[in-house]
């Protein structure tokens, strides 16, 4: 395990290989540690209800998970996991001295620059990019494993996870005044989980259950000549293991949350046409609902314990925006259900 106090530890093993500069980005569960060349991750010792770190074979467990899945689509990325040795009360990555008390994923370092959300914050962002994304997100779903286990991606399960939202009605309400915010996308979710359970099952039944991506959003993908995709979900199969239709929808909810509005129903309409069309465009609305309110939840946790007031304040303002954006959707899904009965 390795604490806050003990990054600035590692840092001087890494300035001991003549490494000059290393910047850490902390989240709710690990280290990054940039080199320039190379970035090493380090997990945090925690247990959540969605991912348990919290002994060391089970870190290790993951990190080997977490090389192996991201290498399907990105293998020039991510490159070893390594041992965290302690010698002579210094820690050290990759040493051949001293005992282990924790692991490392190394990975190239991709320029920040090019990753996919500060592109479109820099007004970069080109129709064809986008086009050559879902191109590699279709690819990528069409060879990935099928998942032939019937608990996963079912309703009963989806069901759970979009009613842990409840867990956080309290500090949505305290900070944002939307509690009855909350409470209304747990409704609609809810009504369609119920309305639409037997589409759930055929699509089980279908084979577009398969072992996706689960995080695929525009800070998880670069744009190096071509798209590059990283950080897929390997602590929870749950989480990974999901419609495919989930997949697309969270990267379309991404890009809509940042204003591409006028790209995302082309792109969508792309994605379907590659795949069984039936109900696709409503399991979209419903997952992009369901997905930016996971966003939201993520920036509120990741705020919580910071302590950079300027860092705080940024996600708890994007935390806010995903919970308005799912609130967005929930409007969709209602106009949707009225038409259906009309």
């Amino acid at each position: 395990m390795i604490k806050r106090n003990q990054i600035d530890n590692l840092k001087k093993s890494l300035f001991l290989q003549g490494i000059t500069n290393v910047q850490v980005i902390e989240t709710h569960l690990s280290w990054v540690l940039l080199t320039g060349k190379c970035a090493y991750k380090i997990k945090k010792e925690v247990k959540f209800p969605f991912v348990d770190f919290s002994t060391l074979a089970k870190r290790k467990h993951y990190y080997y998970e977490e090389l192996k899945l991201n290498q399907r689509y990105s293998p020039d990325v991510y490159l070893d996991v390594l041992e965290i040795k302690k010698h002579n009360h210094q820690l050290s990555i990759g040493s051949e001295e001293g005992f282990v008390v924790e692991y490392a994923l190394k990975m190239v370092q991709l320029p920040h620059l090019s990753r996919l959300d500060v592109v479109i914050e820099n007004n970069q962002i080109q129709q064809k990019m986008l086009f050559e994304l879902v191109d590699v997100v279709i690819n990528f779903h069409k060879k990935t494993k099928k998942v032939s286990d019937s608990l996963y991606a079912s309703p009963d399960m989806i069901q759970g996870y979009v009613n842990n939202l409840q867990n956080f009605r309290i500090p949505f309400e305290k900070e944002f005044r939307l509690g009855k915010t909350v409470d209304q996308i747990l409704l609609a979710c809810n009504h369609f989980l119920k309305e639409n359970r037997n589409l759930f099952i055929q699509r089980q039944q279908k084979g577009f259950i398969r072992e996706c991506h689960g995080d695929l959003h525009t800070r998880n993908i670069y744009y190096i000549k071509k798209p590059v995709l990283t950080d897929c979900i390997e602590f929870n199969n749950d989480l990974r293991k999901v419609d495919i239709a989930l997949d697309i929808s969270f990267l379309i909810m991404d890009l809509e949350a940042r204003g591409l509005w006028k790209y995302t129903k082309d792109l969508t309409e792309y994605y379907v046409s590659c795949f069984e069309k039936a109900d696709f465009e409503k399991l979209i609305i419903f997952y992009k609902c369901w997905m930016s309110s996971v966003r939201a939840l993520v920036s509120m946790m990741n705020a919580k314990d910071l302590v950079d007031k300027k860092k705080r304040y940024s996600l708890l303002h994007e935390s806010k925006h995903f919970l308005k954006l799912s609130h967005l959707y929930v409007q969709e899904l209602n106009t949707a259900y009225k038409r259906r009965c009309a």
